[in-house]
């Protein structure tokens, strides 16, 4: 991929951005405390590089500060891709599904978004294999606002970064584990500040007896008054067959433009896990 850029990119400097984003915690759960890198849902700590190249391709790379235990990625790459922003990715990439938030996978592959001729309804459509016993699939979304996604393949469902409505990110089953088939549907709607999401995700065909077929909803609703002001956030997520709760709920303070204070609490099944830290982006 790298060696194919200068013949879609001009012999030009680019322009380069340096982010980085830092979640860091500590995270209290039944008389135990632990720093961590990453908050209670996994988001984790990045650095990020993006060049663009004649205003229009971006090459985009982004490493953790540290993995999730237990996580099926064994390096710290989050993602590595070259992009024509809105058309297409080629590379290391979290291919599009649903809101991004019950299933974030991260694979090698592509991506390629286009409209569909009635309605003119966006579809994205992925395919990622990072070979051996970790994620190996096709899916796509049709949708804006609301979508509805499917995925076929194997291994799927399986990192930190997924189903973090419940279960904790280091509860991931890891490499070997998860689902040759995902569905679901999304939706999104704000009023007056307030934005409420929704969202379903279908689990099927288990790699193996510990990986059930599963249905789980989620439901949340985040208010911030402007982008400057406090961001509250407000979950609720179910598992159907498994008949488990799960209550989640944030406070982002801003302190500054690039620092903010957070907190967060989530009870699972009973259990509950409370964690505070800072939010630093620059």
């Amino acid at each position: 991929m790298l060696l194919a850029v200068p013949s879609v990119v001009r012999a030009q400097m680019p322009d380069f951005s340096i982010v980085t984003d830092i979640r860091a915690g500590l995270h209290f759960s039944d008389s135990d405390m632990r720093p961590r890198m990453y908050d209670p849902f996994g988001r984790i700590s990045t650095v990020t590089l993006s060049l663009l190249f004649d205003g229009f391709y971006r090459l985009s790379l982004s490493e953790r500060f540290t993995r999730i235990p237990g996580d099926t990625s064994s390096n710290l790459l989050e993602h590595l891709y070259l992009e024509l922003p809105g058309v297409w990715r080629l590379g290391q990439i979290d291919p599009k599904f649903g809101r991004g938030w019950l299933i974030r996978e991260h694979g090698l592959g592509g991506e390629f978004t286009t409209h569909l001729l009635i309605d003119n309804l966006p579809i994205t459509i992925s395919a990622v294999d990072n070979g051996g016993q970790q994620v190996r699939a096709i899916s796509a979304r049709v949708g804006g606002k609301v979508g509805v996604s499917f995925a076929t393949g194997k291994n799927m469902a399986a990192s930190g970064t997924s189903l973090v409505a419940v279960r904790r990110p280091e509860k991931a089953p890891g490499v070997g584990r998860g689902y040759q088939t995902v569905f679901g549907m999304d939706a999104s709607s704000t009023w007056h500040g307030v934005r409420g999401q929704f969202e379903y995700v279908g689990l099927r065909n288990g790699s193996n007896s510990l990986d059930v077929p599963e249905d789980i909803l989620d439901f949340e609703l985040s208010y911030q008054r402007d982008t400057d002001s406090t961001q509250y956030r407000l979950g609720y997520a179910r598992t159907l067959q498994g008949r488990s709760d799960h209550l989640r709920g944030e406070v982002e303070v801003p302190v500054d433009l690039k620092l903010s204070l957070t907190g967060q609490y989530r009870l699972d099944a009973g259990r509950s896990l409370i964690a505070l830290g800072l939010h630093l982006k620059f």
